[in-house]
């Protein structure tokens, strides 16, 4: 926070995009190499903090905070982003008899990227109600309570920086012959089940890596 009468955040390194890893071959007399793989390196975010106020017993507090090898999680809000992410706390460390005690935090987040504090969620269904309140119904003018659509179609915006999955939750409210097909109408790409449900059945995907 920006209260710093028992602590001044004074840098926080490992903000930015962590390193990546590219695995290249060679090819016999070939120039330049071919591209294996490539993965994102895990996050290191390490944070100096001055002591002000009680030295010592806002140090002990610190201690009690960031035990060592237990997860942390850390918030990161600006004009644009209000995120968080999930480290362990790799070391906490600081010289005890400067003039100007400060102490290091390092915390290394396995899962690199920060995530939205927020939850996008989207409801698709072929059943789309209709009714709200206020009402009056009238005899030439009747009020329909829903509709059935039958291709119905959901936008999801991701906000972000890189591409991430979704979990879909799917109740089956009347038997479906040959399973579920869920299609990315930008890409044309589309996966499913391919399995007889019935009614009363649910089905969880998560295709998030």
């Amino acid at each position: 926070t920006h209260d710093s009468t028992n602590y001044a955040v004074v840098d926080v390194r490992g903000l930015t995009p962590p390193p990546t890893t590219v695995n290249t071959a060679t090819g016999g007399t070939l120039d330049g190499t071919f591209h294996n793989s490539s993965r994102v390196e895990q996050r290191n975010i390490v944070i100096d903090v001055i002591l002000n106020g009680d030295i010592e017993a806002n140090r002990q507090s610190l201690y009690n905070i960031f035990n060592l090898k237990k997860p942390s999680t850390i918030f990161f809000k600006n004009e644009n982003r209000d995120v968080k992410i999930v480290g362990y706390v790799e070391t906490l460390d600081g010289d005890l008899f400067s003039q100007r005690e400060q102490m290091q935090i390092s915390i290394i987040c396995p899962r690199p990227y920060f995530e939205d504090l927020n939850t996008i969620y989207t409801e698709l269904a072929m059943v789309v109600r209709m009714f709200e309140f206020p009402f009056t119904i009238e005899a030439t003018d009747p009020i329909p309570f829903s509709e059935i659509e039958q291709f119905p179609v959901a936008t999801v915006y991701n906000g972000g920086d890189v591409e991430t999955g979704c979990n879909f939750h799917i109740d089956v409210i009347s038997s479906v012959i040959g399973g579920i097909t869920i299609y990315n109408t930008t890409t044309q790409e589309f996966f499913g089940v391919n399995k007889t449900m019935f009614a009363g059945d649910s089905l969880d995907i998560c295709t998030i890596s």
